[in-house]
């Protein structure tokens, strides 16, 4: 069985990477100069200013740097967790009356609906 070298597979990651970004810049330039000439009677742009496009589009849309969240896994797993952790400690009154207010902000047809969740307008018929 042979195992394929970290370095070539480091060395293909890199290649369609920079593959990837060459692509994605030629589409931004192509699409550009398609458009933006005939739509706003804006300029024709090269190669690299499409590529300071897209890289000035990333820093003002996404930041330089990924912000992760300092919490593991999903972002709002820690938020989740201390819910959950509160939940288990209300008491069964405490989160009865929790439940009723969140339904009643959350849902404001609720006088529609029993208890039971039926349709109160079925009763009437």
């Amino acid at each position: 069985m042979r195992t394929r070298s970290t370095r070539f597979v480091a060395g293909r990651y890199i290649f369609i990477g920079i593959f990837g970004l060459a692509a994605f810049t030629a589409l931004i330039f192509l699409l550009w100069n398609w458009l933006v000439p005939a739509i706003f009677s804006g300029p024709v742009i090269t190669y690299w200013q499409a590529l300071g496009i897209l890289v000035l589009s990333k820093i003002l849309f996404s930041g330089i740097w990924k912000h992760r969240s300092h919490y593991s896994g999903y972002p709002h797993s820690e938020w989740r967790r201390r819910f959950e952790e509160k939940m288990k400690n209300m008491s069964g009154e405490d989160r009865e009356r929790f439940k009723a207010k969140f339904q009643h902000r959350h849902h404001p047809f609720r006088p529609y609906y029993n208890d039971d969740n039926t349709d109160s307008r079925e009763e009437d018929e």
